[in-house]
């Protein structure tokens, strides 16, 4: 017989053991038939020895077919307990394994859990101290392990026992600035009225112009009743008052011990609107918006100081009754348009405020039952009495932010139609000198860089231009009426001559709120610093800045011309005329004079800033001497050299005299 080949066999070997025993493949196919049902892939299963298993290790779990690191499932915290003390709520709890935990509190006003900045890790006990009396509070526990973190606990609550005081009043006092002036008068003239009590209290954050001087007070009826302490986040005693840091850091501190049913805050300093002016003897900016801070070469910003009012009525949980911007040209739009929603009203001059002694302890203490609004109205009354009295112009307000919204948003629906209208060159010098016509503010009289309009003499002068598309004058006019619905309660103004310039100050066209706005002399000042005007909120939301940028002036380049022929004349009454010459310039409008006096070597007088009109070549401001001394005089050209709102400065002419 033939013997069949080995390679058949093994064929019909292969062929009987698969009628026997089924089909031969491999136990990890999750498609093996021997695995009845298939298994699941999306569940990482396998078929091993006829059976699905997993195909994930045992620290592993699967995740969509994919075998991942498994993670520990945390427990929550359990019987979580509060107890209500005299300033603070203790929390204590348990917990199953060695954990941190995270502290969620939730405020009668506040409808999601905060996460506590000072929650402790590790310890399963903690003390609330930032509450305020008479307050109800809901707390939470979630436990943290691994990278891992529980379900909260359940909720506690407890109230905080205490009743808080009427009105907490809290000063923000910078004596830390370019001039050297020292506002603690201002402390005096608070004590002089009794200070603090048990309906007000009466609070500080003070910070002078020696190095190391910063400290909270708590003012009483004198310095023997003061109270002083140590800033806990500035440890050596120096604050930077520019930044919105140092406020918020203030608050924290002084709320849970001074809390009270209503909130009155005021900023004391230099201000120099939204824009700011410049040094002529640096080329660089001197002050911008308020509170400058000479020791950090910082200020604070409109948007800087909302988020100030914003913090404080977070933290009280109930709008700020009344904001005092005690500063120059504070009223402005794009500052009060930052506070809108977190405070109530707001007292400032768009005029320069010169030093004021008005505060409201006094009217407090004989007017327990005052509104807020009755605060802020007092406050406009006196700081205008007190600048007739001291025969010094001034434009005082008070603006009820609830209503600020209607002005905005037309305003911001007036400048589209501008910015559509702009689209030539006649059309731009004309809205220039329409603003120009309006009242108008700045830091300095005649000064180069900073110009306001108040919105509604502004929009009251567009409404009545035969040159404007009838459009725009509906708009305008649109503008007024919604300005004169409520807007501006109160509005005090004064004209005189200002104190250090040979000024008449005329504030008739003053309604009560102004906007940054450059006229017919001006370019538009887009100031290199942090944050660029463009870039505050007010701008950011209405595009204020873009058709401020279609209208604006190109500034000419080149050098800047000293001045010549600078001479001194004294008189019998201690004036002193000073005169000098400048060449007469193609594009005058863009050159202007700063003049500065120093007095035995130590400055001592303000800058005089004048524009130079058309057609002038010598020029004059009179001075007075204050006793005998070395008085030099220094006289400095000024010229916008680009857009960005950079200045070149001439070199200064000189001039002495001894007295």
């Amino acid at each position: 017989m033939r013997r069949l080949p080995a390679r058949t066999c093994y064929w019909i070997l292969l062929f009987i053991l698969v009628v026997i025993f089924g089909p031969i493949g491999c136990g990890d196919d999750e498609s093996n038939p021997t695995c009845d049902p298939s298994c699941d892939a999306d569940q990482c299963m396998v078929c091993r020895d006829s059976t699905c298993v997993s195909s994930c290790a045992t620290d592993q779990i699967c995740d969509n077919g994919t075998c991942v690191e498994k993670t520990k499932t945390v427990s929550p915290p359990f019987d979580l307990r509060a107890e209500s003390l005299e300033t603070s709520i203790r929390l204590v709890w348990q917990h199953a394994e060695a954990a941190n935990f995270r502290v969620l509190r939730r405020s009668e006003s506040e409808d999601e859990f905060r996460i506590l900045p000072e929650s402790t890790p590790g310890s399963k006990s903690f003390e609330d101290m930032h509450v305020l009396p008479g307050k109800t509070y809901t707390y939470a526990i979630v436990a943290l392990l691994d990278s891992q973190e529980s379900e909260p606990s359940d909720e506690v609550q407890a109230r905080t026992t205490g009743e808080p005081a009427d009105w907490t009043l809290i000063y923000f006092i910078s004596s830390d600035g370019d001039y050297g002036y020292d506002y603690w008068f201002n402390i005096e003239g608070l004590e002089a009225q009794g200070g603090s009590s048990e309906s007000i209290h009466v609070l500080v954050l003070y910070d002078g112009f020696q190095v190391g001087d910063s400290r909270y007070y708590r003012l009483g009826g004198s310095n023997l009743s003061r109270e002083k302490f140590t800033i806990p986040t500035a440890p050596d005693g120096e604050v930077n008052m520019g930044d919105a840091q140092t406020y918020r850091d203030c608050i924290d501190w002084l709320l849970p011990r001074y809390a009270a049913r209503h909130y009155f805050v005021s900023f004391h300093n230099h201000g120099g609107g939204s824009v700011e002016p410049g040094s002529p003897s640096t080329g660089t900016r001197l002050i911008h918006n308020m509170l400058y801070d000479q020791t950090s070469a910082d200020s604070l910003d409109p948007d800087e100081q909302g988020q100030v009012i914003a913090h404080l009525a977070r933290e009280a949980e109930q709008q700020v009754d009344v904001v005092e911007s005690m500063t120059c040209l504070g009223q402005m739009v794009e500052n009060t348009y930052a506070m809108a929603g977190h405070a109530r009203f707001h007292v400032g001059a768009e005029s320069l405020s010169y030093v004021s002694s008005t505060f409201p302890v006094a009217y407090l203490r004989d007017h327990p039952q005052a509104s807020a609004e009755d605060v802020a109205t007092f406050l406009v009354d006196d700081h205008h009495q007190g600048m007739v009295a001291g025969h010094t112009p001034c434009a005082w307000s008070l603006v009820d932010l609830d209503k600020l919204e209607g002005v905005v948003d037309s305003m911001s629906s007036l400048a589209a139609g501008l910015l559509e209208f702009a689209s030539t060159s006649e059309n731009q010098s004309l809205l220039r000198e329409l603003a120009g016509q309006a009242q108008n503010f700045q830091f300095y009289p005649g000064d180069l860089m900073s110009a306001y309009v108040d919105i509604r003499d502004w929009a009251r002068v567009l409404s009545e231009s035969a040159d404007l598309p009838a459009p725009l004058v509906v708009e305008a006019a649109s503008l007024v009426e919604t300005f004169d619905e409520g807007l501006v309660l109160a509005n005090r103004v004064h004209n005189d001559t200002h104190p250090g310039f040979d000024i008449e100050a005329h504030y008739d066209g003053a309604y009560g709120l102004s906007v940054y706005h450059p006229n017919l002399h001006q370019p538009f000042y887009q100031q290199p610093s942090t944050p660029p005007y463009a870039e505050l909120s007010f701008c950011r939301n209405t595009g204020w800045a873009e058709y401020l940028q279609a209208i604006s002036l190109e500034a000419p380049e080149g050098p800047c011309p000293k001045v010549t022929n600078l001479q001194t004349v004294l008189q019998a009454d201690d004036a002193v005329h000073i005169t000098w010459s400048y060449p007469r310039d193609q594009e005058p409008f863009y050159d202007g004079f700063y003049c500065s006096r120093d007095k035995d070597g130590v400055f001592s007088g303000v800058y005089f800033t004048l524009l130079k009109q058309a057609g002038m070549t010598d020029f004059e401001v009179v001075d007075t001497l204050d006793g005998p001394g070395v008085y030099t005089w220094r006289v400095t050209a000024v010229r916008f050299s680009d857009q960005e709102g950079s200045i070149n400065w001439s070199t200064s002419e000189e001039m002495t005299l001894s007295k």
